[in-house]
């Protein structure tokens, strides 16, 4: 996206704030400025100042859990200014493999319509490795996240897996059937598993051999004394 990487610094107030659909994008509510050049910005509504920090609040920022009407590849994006690419990435999800999408997207299609409901998504944090909530949708729809795309996560979708894809070139998105439906993310670090099994392993193996050597003491005959008399 062309977005400046993190640096290290005392607050998270940035000079780069002239992103604004990448801001609506990221779900970014509120922004913080040294000054009061975002007044000239669309839908940022100055709150109140403390210190010198000027809060804004930004009215047009997407949810966590977004859907979105189209599909687009990512050489597709690429191809256009940055400005424009921007715009495009509020009304298209990005994804790898459009086609695929696409066809999955009609295969989900296929099911029961629920074209009495609305399209929306209410996902909140119940742990710090956990997301849980309802989605919604009249028709089989691309739901991005923004998140960022990490292995790690896995999600339910009425008790039922749900795979989840790297979208918008770096946040996740997943393909939600039409109906009502209760969601769950939850976030387990990547070799976690694989960790637990290589201790329980070597615990398992330190175990088995002290027992070996245990068993091989007691099954050692006595040592006969020896007599010092004549």
């Amino acid at each position: 996206m062309h977005l400046d990487r993190i640096t290290p610094g005392p607050n998270y107030i940035s000079s780069k704030s002239n992103r604004r659909d990448v801001m609506d994008l990221l779900g970014v509510r509120y922004l913080l400025s040294l000054d009061r050049k975002p007044d000239a910005e669309r839908d940022l509504t100055l709150l109140t100042t403390v210190g010198n920090v000027n809060i804004y609040r930004n009215a047009t920022a997407h949810a966590f859990g977004t859907f979105y009407p189209a599909v687009a590849s990512e050489s597709e994006a690429d191809v256009l200014p940055v400005p424009q690419r921007d715009a495009f990435l509020l009304s298209h999800i990005v994804v790898e493999d459009p086609q695929a999408t696409r066809a999955e997207l009609a295969s989900l299609n296929t099911g029961s319509a629920g074209g009495h409901l609305g399209q929306q998504a209410h996902i909140k944090e119940s742990r710090d490795d956990q997301l849980s909530g309802t989605v919604e949708t009249p028709s089989a729809s691309a739901l991005l996240l923004s998140m960022p795309f990490d292995r790690g996560w896995s999600a339910v979708l009425d008790d039922a897996p749900l795979p989840l894809f790297r979208a918008d070139y770096g946040l996740t998105g997943a393909l939600i059937p039409a109906g009502s439906h209760r969601l769950m993310l939850s976030y387990t670090p990547p070799g976690r598993m694989l960790g637990w099994w290589l201790a329980t392993g070597s615990l398992g193996f330190l175990l088995g051999l002290h027992m070996v050597r245990r068993n091989a003491m007691v099954a050692r005959p006595p040592r006969r004394m020896l007599s010092n008399s004549p």
